[in-house]
């Protein structure tokens, strides 16, 4: 591989601050706040390179001049640090390839703020990095990489070791894996950038560090490394190979493959006994139902230390919006954990706040994991699946996913304002409103307001809605005040139309035939409207989808003390504090 030393004098122009000395804590929120350039200015530079690409400059080199002085700094990157810098060439690379390119390797980067996070936090955990073998398997962009060098040079230099020193350490204890050619490259290069910034007299080329494999097919690399650190990719796999499906077998639930589960399992599997693992992944994991058999794999071989919430949504990865978080794990070597996992909170500025503890079953199984809920951090994690509580059947209901997907058959749906013999009203997500009937109404944008959606049906369905029921959105994130937004259907709509079907953004809660059901519909609306439902809620999702199977799962107070409340004549502004006495009265009791 061609060696690459930069040039000192265009990487004194190039740098106009640095923080890779700096250690960070939580506090130092003005030094480590994400920079954010007008999304504009990006635009503008990125349209305007283009015109190279045209004149078949591929976008690594392109990322090349601009890091080595031969072409212009963007604009937007001069008041930027050197970290934040790289960072952004990364997203440059990633807007100038194809944008298909882009999904297939999901390449969407780790702000320096995260990765300094996700290395600090690991130290406090108990990982030590100085004398540990390290890997990052999806190591594009050298976004852990490049705060890896910074952290494990500041730590050899405090033992007194020289640049030469240190550099030989960085070759020899520090590794990547990129699948994709051009980005191992740009890793490279970064690298190399980098670390000639910081060990200015070691001029051995760093890339070599970097290889260019498919983690998931790499062989020979199980029990090889004290840490591993990564951002891995996430994304389904559509239609993955017997050797993934047989290699992976026991971390797949179903044929719902997503690579961001399977880099879990092969960071436990690289990792040796008692080898420490960090990484940037979504939420869904710990209580998605597709997601079972890895919480289960998870908790086999592995110790979870911490998980560690992102509040950032909308930009913690460019062009993308993602729930996400920072796992840590340590790997089994036959001690007990010192510790139960904790909970944190990790706000915008840097700043976070501790939540609490997690619970995750005490021997190794599918169910979901409870986290705090970060707006009522006083609720407690243990207990949570108590047999004193009820669930959904309890109360003589059952859920099912709505049925009518719109886009794929359009040919069955019109708009007008009454329907024929064989028509019935859909109930669209946008009509659902907290504790109200259901408005009947036309699709958002392109529908006339003044109309219904009509679905035909050619045959009988039991997919039809033919007694009053409850509606929730099925699409909600934890930004949001409600995650848990229903409202109902009610009888008199039905004496009207007869039956409804509704849209598969919906959940339909139905009364269960042949049970009596301990609560009415409407007063079952309010309940799951609550807001002691909707945060016990909160503590076991992980995604934007409102799951049919969490919500059947979710802990309820006893029915029995909530129609204490109906009976009560309890004002409806003391729901809420009834509610949580109902979840405190039941948890006392044993069934």
């Amino acid at each position: 591989m061609k060696k690459f030393v930069t040039d000192r004098n265009i990487c004194t122009q190039f740098v106009t601050s640095t923080i890779a000395n700096a250690t960070w804590e939580p506090h130092q929120q003005a030094e480590m706040k994400n920079s954010r350039p007008s999304p504009n200015a990006v635009k503008e530079y990125i349209e305007g390179v283009k015109e190279e690409i045209a004149q078949q400059v591929a976008p690594v080199d392109i990322c090349a001049r601009i890091l080595t002085g031969e072409q212009p700094m963007p604009a937007f990157m001069e008041p930027l640090n050197v970290e934040e810098r790289y960072y952004w060439l990364g997203n440059i690379f990633t807007s100038l390839i194809p944008r298909a390119t882009k999904r297939e390797l999901a390449a969407y980067f780790t702000p320096p703020l995260i990765a300094k996070y996700t290395i600090t936090r690991a130290k406090q955990l108990g990982c030590e990095l100085a004398s540990s073998r390290i890997i990052d398997p999806a190591s594009g962009g050298a976004a852990f990489l490049t705060p890896l060098s910074a952290a494990l040079i500041e730590d050899l230099r405090a033992q007194g070791k020289a640049d030469a020193e240190i550099g030989i350490h960085l070759l020899t204890h520090l590794s990547g894996v990129e699948i994709d050619n051009s980005l191992a490259k740009l890793s490279g290069i970064i690298l190399n950038d980098y670390i000639s910034l910081q060990l200015p007299t070691f001029k051995k080329d760093m890339s070599g560090v970097i290889l260019n494999e498919d983690s998931l097919r790499v062989v020979g690399q199980d029990s090889q490394y004290d840490v591993v650190v990564s951002n891995p990719p996430y994304g389904k796999i559509l239609n993955p190979d017997a050797d993934i499906l047989e290699k992976f077998a026991d971390s797949l639930t179903d044929r719902q493959v997503n690579k961001y589960a399977l880099f879990i399992r092969l960071s436990i599997d690289w990792a040796k006994k008692g080898g420490f693992i960090a990484l940037v992944i979504p939420t869904s994991f710990f209580a998605g139902p597709s997601f079972a058999n890895l919480r289960k794999s998870i908790l086999e071989d592995a110790d979870v230390l911490a998980i560690d919430l992102i509040d950032e949504r909308d930009g913690l990865f460019v062009d993308v919006l993602q729930d996400a978080c920072v796992l840590f794990l340590r790997k089994k070597d036959g001690k007990d954990p010192k510790s139960i996992p904790s909970c944190r909170y990790l706000n915008n500025d840097g700043t976070y706040q501790e939540l609490g503890t997690i619970d995750v079953p005490s021997t190794p199984s599918d169910r979901a994991w409870v986290l705090p809920c970060e707006s009522s951090p006083n609720l407690l994690t243990q207990g949570f699946f108590s047999d004193s509580f009820a669930r959904l059947a309890d109360y003589g209901y059952g859920a099912r996913a709505g049925y009518f997907v719109w886009n794929r058959q359009k040919e069955r749906c019109r708009e007008g304002d009454s329907p024929d013999s064989n028509e019935y009203p859909l109930v669209w997500a946008h009509c659902v409103k907290p504790n109200q009937p259901c408005r009947l109404s036309t699709h958002r944008l392109h529908g006339q307001a003044h109309l219904m959606s009509l679905v035909r049906f050619d045959e009988p369905s039991q997919s039809l809605i033919n007694s009053p029921a409850v509606i929730l959105q099925r699409t909600t994130n934890r930004r949001q005040a409600r995650r848990l937004i229903a409202g109902y259907i009610p009888q008199s709509m039905l004496d009207e139309f007869r039956s409804f079907i509704s849209e598969n953004h919906t959940i339909v809660v139905y009364p269960l035939p042949g049970v009596e059901q301990s609560l009415g519909y409407e007063a079952m609306c309010r309940l799951l409207n609550s807001k002691p439902v909707d945060n016990r809620y909160r503590q076991i999702s992980g995604t934007v989808s409102i799951s049919v199977k969490l919500l059947k799962d979710l802990p309820l107070p006893s029915p029995s003390l909530v129609r204490e409340w109906l009976s009560g004549n309890i004002d409806t502004n003391e729901m809420d504090d009834f509610i949580e006495e109902s979840y405190r009265r039941t948890a006392m009791t044993k069934k």
